[in-house]
């Protein structure tokens, strides 16, 4: 299947690749689309606003929206891997959650300097993709 998400590719829509890669579609292709570009028909959208895998919002990540349309919840090490992408987000937009603890999990800076150093050496999305996908 082929899979749609906007350019410049980063942190949560890495790991939403990854995880349709390895639970979803083994066999995804991803292309990425231009402001203002539609998917097409037959074309599975994943962090565009308005789809079921939403871009990050009130809602959640795209990476919890992957593990809960796709029954991937009940893995402890997904739900982890969500808790870090959602702590990973709320750093880089300043987000204090209602607790107010501004603690972190310690994986999620350095996977966020990772990922950024990936998309910076990279020449195009899918480069990026294939730098970041064997941290994960």
């Amino acid at each position: 299947m082929i899979w749609a998400t906007s350019e410049t590719i980063h942190f949560d829509r890495v790991v939403s690749a990854w995880l349709i890669l390895r639970f979803v579609d083994e066999d995804a292709e991803f292309v990425f689309l231009k402001a203002g570009e539609e998917p097409g028909e037959g074309v599975n959208p994943f962090g565009l606003r308005g789809v079921t895998l939403a871009a990050n919002d009130e809602g959640g990540t795209t990476v919890s929206r992957i593990l809960e349309n796709y029954g991937l919840r009940s893995d402890p090490a997904l739900e982890l891997m969500g808790r870090i992408v959602q702590e990973g987000v709320d750093h880089v937009l300043g987000i204090t959650r209602k607790s107010g603890a501004m603690s972190r999990h310690p994986a999620v800076l350095g996977t966020l300097w990772i990922t950024e150093g990936a998309m910076l050496m990279a020449r195009s999305d899918a480069e990026c993709l294939k730098r970041s996908i064997p941290l994960y």
